[in-house]
């Protein structure tokens, strides 16, 4: 029988910690899925029966995402390190094992770089001191077997470094061996995932990795890349060699070679530099003004019209109330309605048009309606709308956002949790 334990090293994972410190260490995305998702899938491929986490970067929220481990096949646990030293949590596995078990432990932020699971067993070299007086040992892999400790000699990505990171990514994406790589379908080398939406002069040269509720404007250019969830390319821009974050906006005319972005901050992974920029900077001509008079009585008058013509609807909706008769469309326009009319004042605006604006009723990501309910998400699309700010736009949000709701049943997340101002979305 075969056991997986995965063990903290927190020196290793500093770096992380600096450059990413809102990005849990053990969630670092390697070719577009989770380490510790990679690790789990080792662990199936490997036949363990059990898996088990000892991390101090491990929240609980993390161990309800993971789950209990069904999905792979075996029973996963997560506990933290609380201080023990490496051999007092190699005693406690132990104890549990009998002379015919096998434990495998995975040291610090590392994968085997190998085909075939299994093939990490074929060279073992034996530590000289014994699992009793393991101490501090190296970041690598270790099978304890007949009560002795070896160490796997084989190839390794590891996450060292931002440099390791970097190299480890593409390495993977290139080479995935028996890794399963994240995506719901694959074209000429290039994995996508859901809701991708792609412009059609926008080039796209293999390999590829890109995930969830993505979006790339005309003349974009995008050259071995990995790109995450949630991420806008706008027009013009020029992305090569490059990890896009989750959740990232990249303006116009960007030109991104041997690059990882990250909300904000652009990182040199070969020197460790970066450099942090508010997200709506990322486009060189983006202007800072409000909108001009013009727009705003537009905004007005579509807001009015809105008013006049769903009225029966709200009507109809505060009947449906009273009955008790629940809807989530009904629950939605009860609240956005109100709001038409604080337009109609000057009071609020029909969408949000800077990433400061909090009296709003739509955002610019309702029009992906039930897509997009990440408030992160959110602000990234929102981002494309403050760059291309048009009637247009604001006429197909107002009636798409409101649409695409009537046959969902499903209420949003963070229905109303706008601070009060902004409609759910």
């Amino acid at each position: 029988m075969m056991r997986v334990l995965v063990l903290d090293s927190r020196p290793g994972s500093e770096w992380s910690r600096q450059i990413f410190p809102d990005l849990n260490p053990a969630e670092l995305p390697m070719a577009g899925k989770p380490w510790v998702l990679h690790v789990a899938d080792l662990s199936h491929h490997l036949e363990a029966e059990r898996l088990t986490f000892v991390d101090s970067a491990f929240s609980p929220d993390m161990q309800v995402r993971l789950g209990n481990g069904s999905y792979w096949s075996l029973r996963l646990d997560c506990t933290q390190t609380a201080g023990r030293s490496f051999s007092e949590m190699l005693a406690g596995e132990r104890e549990g094992m009998t002379e015919d078990d096998k434990l495998l432990v995975i040291r610090g932020r590392i994968l085997p770089d190998v085909p075939k699971p299994h093939i990490i067993f074929n060279i073992l070299r034996p530590v000289r001191q014994g699992w009793e007086d393991a101490g501090d040992l190296p970041d690598g892999l270790y099978l304890l077997r007949e009560g002795n400790l070896w160490e796997c000699i084989c190839p390794l990505f590891r996450l060292s470094s931002i440099k390791d990171y970097f190299d480890s990514n593409f390495r993977l994406m290139n080479v995935p061996g028996f890794y399963s790589l994240p995506g719901y379908a694959e074209k000429d080398g290039i994995c996508f995932g859901a809701n991708v939406v792609i412009m059609p002069t926008c080039d796209m040269k293999p390999p590829a990795i890109i995930m969830n509720n993505c979006y790339f404007g005309a003349g974009t250019v995008l050259n071995d890349v990995i790109i995450g969830s949630g991420v806008a390319v706008d027009a013009g821009t020029e992305i090569e060699h490059s990890i896009i974050m989750d959740c990232t906006y990249i303006g116009k005319h960007m030109l991104l070679k041997n690059k990882i972005v990250c909300g904000g901050r652009v990182v040199e992974p070969y020197s460790g530099d970066w450099l942090d920029l508010d997200d709506s900077a990322l486009a060189g001509d983006f202007a800072d003004n409000p909108p001009g008079i013009g727009y705003r009585l537009s905004e007005r008058l579509i807001a009015a019209v809105c008013a006049l013509f769903e009225w029966p609807f709200w009507l109809l909706a505060l009947c449906l109330r009273k009955m008790r008769l629940e809807s989530p469309f009904v629950d939605f326009l009860l609240q956005i309605y109100p709001k038409f009319w604080k337009v109609i004042v000057g009071k609020c605006h029909l969408v949000r048009y800077r990433a400061n604006c909090r009296n709003f009723v739509f955002h610019f990501a309702d029009m992906w309606y039930p897509n997009y309910q990440n408030p992160r998400e959110q602000d990234v699309t929102d981002a494309y709308f403050f760059h291309h700010c048009s009637l247009f736009l604001v006429l197909a949000i107002v009636i798409f956002s409101q649409l695409k709701r009537i046959p969902n049943s499903k209420v949003p997340d963070d229905a109303g949790n706008n601070n009060g101002n902004g409609a759910a979305s």
